[in-house]
């Protein structure tokens, strides 16, 4: 949903102006209007992560050119002010790997990743199971 969003935007907000160099107003404030839709449709369908993973993509790509500490802090900012409750204000820890990103790829850690995700969601079901029985 937050890609669509994105690119929702970006077709509705249209090109820069070539004379000024800005984009329009109006199809801009448009664009967000569509964003704030489909993150209002994200809670409807009860997407995960709902509005937040719409709206935090949704400024990672408005701070897209800013610098990395800039676009982790807005974003991080967001998701920890907005989810204030329970856990959520775990967010913030985020910031840190996120403002030591230095744009390059990784160590080629693919695979375990891969293997990783399913692997520990598989024992967790393994363990809830025990614990039913």
């Amino acid at each position: 949903m937050s890609i669509i969003a994105l690119r929702l935007f970006d077709f509705v907000r249209g090109e820069k102006n070539v004379q000024t160099d800005k984009y329009s107003l109006g199809r801009t404030a448009l664009g967000w209007g569509v964003v704030i839709a489909i993150a209002v449709l994200a809670i409807v369908v009860r997407a995960d992560y709902t509005v937040f993973a719409v709206i935090s993509v949704f400024l990672f790509y408005l701070f897209r050119n800013f610098s990395q500490i800039v676009r982790s802090a807005v974003g991080v900012g967001f998701l920890a002010l907005s989810r204030t409750m329970g856990y959520y204000i775990m967010t913030g820890l985020s910031f840190i790997p996120l403002a030591m990103y230095n744009g390059k790829k990784g160590k080629g850690l693919k695979w375990l990743f891969y293997v990783f995700y399913p692997g520990h969601l598989l024992v967790l079901y393994i363990v809830k199971y025990i614990n039913w029985i």
